[in-house]
């Protein structure tokens, strides 16, 4: 069966990447070929970006400003990732969200999966509906279903018209699963709808066939280490990580940029803002000794690399989709929500992942079931 996907951009954006990854290859592996819809990121004028360079560089200090990147460096950045993405991704010609409706007729796809990641949430999308469909809305003949849609928060951010608007769309999904417990309620509360509560993309595929796709990846000295993995750092953090590696008396690493922040309207320094790849990412995982993380996909992949780790609640980001994963392997202790009331035998107290990883394994069956199911 022919498959399109779609997502959000794919960019320079790790969980985003690798569920993306994951999605296609669990698909293949059903004997599917999945490809995903390449929506084009609005860009942003060069003329636009030289008026707010002009505004920050004026009223803003240098340690707060964040200079829009040019697409040159941007380009230069996310070279790594551009090159997983075209290795292991199959994606379309980019395309405008007003161009998908012509893409389908043109490419006589058989069924679409909308997902995964925060594709069901407002703010990260100029307009919502698209991620309900409503492009294909009067076609009849492609199956439409939802895999791990996530909503990204506890709150409904939903306007009544969009909601409205995205019940009726929903209506003629013909099978509807989200990634979060919560999820499965807010589709029946505000839209009406039974929906299946599935796992991340990312857990359909096992430890061992990541550590294949990591296999030719180079060296990498950080066995025994504490990896950091927090997207959003503040000095309370740093101050936090800094305690664990004292009282664990480990190392710390991290796999991300040296330099997030463009604080100078001219780079001089480029490769320091590189993102390594996502090969590198992964092995990050595979050899901490232990992971102290703010992400989604950080806690993921503690779990399935069976690491003893620690999330931090991230509350500008959703604790929901934290709370709902965690609660699936009976690992609510590892989310930590204050720093500075944090309970310190959480770091010695062990993880047992035979039960984790029997529990993975049915849950990771009933996912896969709802895929062939709906598709058949």
């Amino acid at each position: 069966m022919k498959i399109a996907i779609l997502t959000l951009p794919l960019h320079v954006n790790y969980g985003g990447n690798i569920q993306n990854y994951s999605l296609q290859r669990a698909l293949k592996n059903l004997g599917h070929e999945p490809v995903t819809i390449n929506c084009k990121i609005r860009s942003i004028s060069p003329v636009r970006k030289f008026l707010s360079a002009i505004k920050k560089t004026l009223t803003q200090s240098k340690d707060k400003r964040n200079y829009l990147l040019t697409k040159n460096e941007f380009n230069s950045i996310a070279c790594n990732h551009r090159n997983f993405i075209n290795q292991y991704i199959s994606i379309t010609q980019p395309v405008e969200y007003s161009s998908l409706s012509a893409l389908f007729d043109a490419e006589h796809f058989d069924a679409i999966l909308v997902g995964s990641d925060q594709v069901w949430r407002p703010k990260y999308t100029e307009n919502i509906e698209h991620y309900f469909l409503d492009f294909l809305e009067k076609n009849k003949e492609i199956k439409k279903i939802s895999y791990a849609a996530s909503f990204g928060s506890e709150l409904w951010e939903y306007s009544h018209e969009q909601q409205r608007r995205c019940q009726e769309l929903l209506r003629h999904f013909n099978a509807v699963s989200v990634r979060e417990s919560l999820a499965v309620n807010m589709c029946r509360d505000n839209f009406g709808i039974s929906a299946s509560h599935v796992l991340d993309p990312t857990m359909l595929l096992t430890k061992e066939d990541y550590l294949f796709l990591i296999k030719d990846s180079p060296l990498d000295y950080n066995n025994g280490k504490i990896f950091n993995y927090t997207l959003d750092t503040s000095e309370d953090k740093r101050d936090f990580v800094i305690s664990i590696s004292e009282k664990l008396q480990r190392d710390v690493f991290f796999t991300y940029p040296i330099k997030t922040k463009k604080q100078s309207v001219f780079i001089s320094d480029i490769d320091n803002y590189k993102y390594p790849s996502i090969e590198s990412w992964l092995n990050s995982f595979h050899n901490a000794d232990f992971v102290v993380t703010d992400s989604f996909h950080g806690t993921v992949f503690s779990i399935i690399f069976n690491k003893p780790f620690i999330a931090l609640a991230n509350q500008a980001r959703g604790t929901a989709r934290f709370l709902s994963l965690l609660e699936l392997f009976d690992l609510k202790e590892r989310l930590v929500t204050d720093i500075h009331g944090f309970d310190d035998n959480i770091l010695y107290n062990h993880i047992d992942y035979n039960k984790v990883n029997q529990k993975l394994d049915l849950l990771r069956s009933d996912s896969l079931r709802f895929l062939i199911d709906s598709l058949a």
